[in-house]
């Protein structure tokens, strides 16, 4: 298939999603010392994608109504937005409300030509949904510079760039450090693989980049920039280069059981995917006392420490996907043997994305208070405080359910097996949170080892897509020092045929809670558990426990959940893989645009 035609088939593949997108095409012959010219009127800021063929080479060139003007009057191209010669010709630009016209000139002999070109208004900026795209302002002779976001320090990586302006701007993917050039293009008007599926792609070794953009003309320039990581698989430590700028491992950090959705075969990390509609932490405390002096600062008790589980929830609507941060929390207050159930709900969705009384609600006193955290949801003051005793074992649980017309219930639980030195079963599903999406058509928790959450142009990294069951502070992103600390822990999900299983693997270490400890050590223990004490901490990967659990409560890996009324998991692994579609990176773009194409076809001697 030829270049040219490859163009025109992705436009046509594109149309269904298009509303009664125009056909900007024809075939045509210029005579040789001719010239056409196709005048385009845009009344606001838009995207022009243009394509020609010819038998012989011909000047393609994109003007400003005054370079078209003394173009007609001089013969000459020498002053153009973007002037491009050949057989064939593909370019895009971005161009702010004017007339401009796009020019076919055949100087040297006559030119069987075919031509193609499309208009899209209105862009739908893609801050917080599924990659970075902004629009941006180069002055002129200038050069500004873009750091890409930190996960390509964690792993091999592919960059998808899509770069659009006004007037001709070259761009350097630079490799901080050294300072090495990975590619150099420019000057153009569009930094794209027009032919191969409109991105410009790049293969990336682990480290940070970033993206220099340089202005050479006298007048600024009015750009759009979009890009998307692909990762080879998450690396778990990429945490620590948001808490202190390095990717080696050292305390304060969340302690505990963690799975991010990725296996460590001797040094080799493999992804994997695990969708869920239960996720539950066990636990078994035999000794927990906390003391941080400086925990008041952060306006929590010195005494407090808490043990939370948490995962990534993503819900799918018809407009598109969200991604929100829910967990169930224990809040112990140590001196006083006093524990209060208390959960969190944060959207994750990326730049500006919120929450507010009416799209997230509680059954049980839950709502929304905003803070330097950003908005979060919770219980708050109406969580349930009850006193505790040694040994303390029990259950965390969250599940879903999906309300068709409604949105996602958010079940929180709590199920106390033990209480002090006699058995006490206490099950309390204390919070019932429901996210309001009239439109949502699935929910589920996700843990995967092959992205992030969508990190946005502001922020440096997305969210990790792991569950996790971790000691830390008592709230604020609190760190405490444990003096005494004895526990068990299991971290599973339900699995689609309504059965407890452990994850597929584990690190001793969770990266999205806030809250830390300085001095938790885990190590294997018997069966699917893990033993959780004060030590010396080593953040490492845990391995695997199999794929059978026995819980005290009776739970089992042959037994069903009996607190969630639906289920379902989906696991799957696969060697490291890089890729992308063309229509989920373009649609974004063109979805409500309005096309404005208007052709002229006239013939003029030079």
């Amino acid at each position: 298939m030829s270049r040219t035609r490859s163009l025109l088939l992705l436009i046509l593949l594109l149309s269904p999603f298009l509303p009664h997108l125009p056909q900007a095409r024809a075939w045509t012959v210029i005579p040789q010392g001719y010239y056409l010219y196709l005048p385009l009127n845009l009344n606001s800021t838009s995207l022009l994608f243009y394509a020609v063929r010819s038998n012989v080479s011909v000047s393609v060139a994109l003007d400003t109504s005054s370079q078209f003007r003394s173009f007609n009057s001089t013969g000459r191209l020498n002053d153009t937005i973007y002037l491009q010669n050949g057989t064939l010709v593909e370019n895009a630009a971005l161009l702010t409300p004017g007339l401009y016209y796009l020019l076919l000139y055949s100087p040297s002999a006559a030119a069987n030509v075919s031509y193609y070109y499309y208009v899209t208004q209105n862009f739908s900026l893609q801050n917080s949904s599924t990659y970075v795209g902004f629009f941006y302002t180069v002055p002129p002779r200038s050069t500004l510079d873009f750091t890409l976001h930190d996960q390509t320090e964690g792993s091999p990586s592919n960059v998808s760039f899509l770069g659009l302006s006004n007037e001709t701007l070259t761009y350097r993917l630079i490799l901080w450090g050294p300072n090495s050039t990975i590619f150099s293009v420019g000057p153009v008007t569009a930094l794209a693989n027009l032919s191969g599926g409109v991105y410009y792609n790049s293969s990336l070794s682990p480290g940070l980049y970033y993206l220099q953009v340089s202005n050479p003309n006298p007048s600024p320039a009015l750009a759009y920039l979009a890009y998307h990581i692909h990762l080879s698989y998450v690396n778990p430590y990429l945490a620590w280069v948001v808490r202190t700028g390095k990717l080696s491992p050292s305390p304060p950090a969340p302690t505990g059981v963690a799975s991010f959705g990725v296996y460590n075969r001797s040094g080799l990390l493999q992804p994997y995917v695990i969708r869920t509609k239960e996720v539950v932490g066990f636990f078994n405390i035999s000794s927990i006392e906390a003391y941080n002096s400086t925990a008041q600062i952060l306006n929590v008790s010195p005494y407090e420490a808490t043990l939370q589980l948490n995962a990534v929830l993503q819900v799918n609507d018809s407009s598109g996907t969200y991604y929100y941060w829910p967990q169930d929390v224990l809040d112990f207050f140590t001196n006083e043997s006093v524990l209060a159930y208390s959960d969190n709900v944060l959207n994750l969705t990326g730049d500006q994305a919120t929450l507010t009384n009416s799209s997230i609600t509680s059954l049980d006193g839950g709502y929304v208070e905003n803070s330097s955290f950003g908005a979060y949801y919770g219980i708050y003051q109406n969580a349930p405080v009850v006193t505790y005793g040694l040994p303390l074992a029990g259950e965390l649980i969250m599940n879903l359910t999906l309300l068709p017309g409604q949105g996602v219930e958010i079940g929180m639980w709590v199920i106390v097996l033990q209480n002090g030195t006699s058995p006490y079963l206490f099950t309390s599903n204390f919070d019932r949170i429901v996210i309001h999406d009239p439109n949502v058509t699935a929910a589920s928790f996700v843990v995967s080892g092959r992205d992030l959450t969508p990190a946005g142009e502001e922020q440096r990294q997305g969210n990790f897509m792991d569950a996790e069951l971790v000691f830390g502070g008592g709230g604020n992103g609190a760190a405490t020092q444990f003096l005494n600390l004895s526990a068990s822990l299991f971290l599973g999900y339900m699995n689609s045929s309504g059965s407890l299983v452990p994850f597929p693997s584990y690190y001793s270490f969770g990266a999205d809670t806030a809250e830390a400890s300085d001095n938790v050590h885990v190590t294997r223990g018997q069966g699917p558990f893990f033993e959780v004490k004060a030590g010396v901490p080593d953040f490492v990967y845990l391995g695997s426990v199999g794929n059978s659990v026995s819980l005290p409560s009776g739970r089992s890996s042959s037994t069903s959940s009996t607190t969630s009324s639906t289920t379902s998991t989906t696991t799957s692994t696969s060697s490291t893989t890089t890729g992308f579609s063309i229509s989920f990176y373009i649609l974004p773009v063109v979805a409500l645009i309005v096309i404005v194409s208007v052709i002229v076809v006239v013939f003029r001697r030079r």
